[in-house]
């Protein structure tokens, strides 16, 4: 998300997008269908604990 549309997620945001992008790419969802994610905090809350490996992906 922050790559594309220049918006930083919670963690607990980004494992709901990339579970919903999981289900679209597996046919879950009408094309039709909006489906939406609420991001309740920002990645700089907890980007500390994610370590050098999660940040620089």
């Amino acid at each position: 998300m922050a790559r594309k549309d220049g918006l930083e997620m919670c963690v607990t945001a980004a494992v709901a997008l990339a579970g919903a992008t999981k289900r679209a790419e597996a046919g879950a969802y009408d094309s039709d269908d909006t489906v939406v994610v609420t991001n309740c905090g920002t990645g700089v809350k907890t980007s500390g604990r994610l370590g050098e490996a999660a940040r620089d992906r």
